[in-house]
């Protein structure tokens, strides 16, 4: 039986009043969402014509050399490259297909909300960066995963497995802004384990992320979750969550894998999906390297 055993000490703090003024400012609402860069605005609103052109949209993308950059790097990836190296931008656009641009595009960028925040505070960035590790090693996870099943695109849940936990930004800031340095930083773990999924919600409903991914953050907290349609991206992020987070003190790593239907959705018993995982290391550890900063 798949079951780890790891200690549930980081989120017992459940009543500390910490976290219940946290959860006060974020329900009303009183803080600011996270926006996504205007080179990301301006692609989505390119997209919105369903006749736009590969030329014009290379054109856009190229007034973000940085990004242009990365994108190309991506498209060469072990995710995408096909027999031919991609040598120009218009020539990856043409590989990758529109919506893939964006997901990676999106993607490409996230790692923008958390950098250069908390200045002078140098826990708060060292914060951010563990989520956001934590956020790349389930987006990698969940791409390989993706793999195994046909109607699913692998860039959607890479984008899927980066943002299900967008939440922890403000919730991480807000702590900052409003309380300082926690004196227990498992407090702050519960509060994020908690809050995260909503206020992810809330993000990629601001953004106007599609909403089989919009939805992730709220749907993986039900591990029970059964549905009757095929497999989806929720079950691919659940699955890669707890293989992230497998023999870790953390709420996840407590759960016993054979009671989780997300398995046998894809096809894969809990052992089954420790060998997927182990087959695609190398390209795991590849997509990890592509969003790291």
């Amino acid at each position: 039986m798949i079951q780890a055993k790891a200690s549930t000490k980081t989120h017992s703090q459940a009543a500390h009043p910490l976290l219940v003024q946290l959860q006060k400012e974020l329900e009303t609402k009183d803080f600011t969402l996270p926006s996504l860069p205007d080179s990301v605005i301006k692609l989505k609103k390119a997209l919105e014509n369903p006749q736009v052109s590969h030329q014009t949209l290379s054109k856009l993308l190229t007034t973000d050399p940085a990004l242009v950059g990365r994108l190309m790097q991506a498209a060469n990836s072990p995710m995408f490259r096909g027999l031919n190296k991609i040598s120009d931008l218009q020539m990856a656009v043409g590989r990758l297909g529109l919506t893939c641009v964006q997901n990676l595009v999106i993607s490409l960028t996230l790692a923008g909300l958390y950098q250069g925040q908390g200045q002078g505070q140098s826990w708060v960035q060292q914060k951010l960066k563990e989520t956001w590790n934590q956020s790349i090693k389930v987006a990698a996870v969940s791409e390989a995963l993706s793999h195994r099943i046909r109607s699913l695109e692998s860039s959607e849940a890479l984008l899927a497995g980066l943002t299900f936990d967008i939440g922890a930004v403000p919730i991480i800031q807000l702590c900052a802004r409003k309380f300082g340095k926690p004196k227990d930083e498992n407090v702050l773990n519960t509060a994020i384990y908690k809050l995260s999924p909503t206020v992810s919600r809330w993000i990629l409903e601001h953004w106007h992320i599609n909403e089989h991914i919009s939805t992730i953050p709220t749907l993986i907290t039900d591990l029970s979750r059964q549905h009757n349609k095929p497999p989806d991206y929720t079950d691919i992020v659940q699955i890669a969550r707890l293989h992230v987070f497998r023999n870790k003190p953390h709420p996840l790593g407590q759960i016993n894998w054979l009671k989780v239907p997300a398995f046998s959705k894809l096809g894969l018993s809990p052992e089954d999906s420790i060998d997927a995982i182990r087959e695609a290391r190398e390209s795991i550890q590849a997509v990890m390297q592509m969003l790291q900063y």
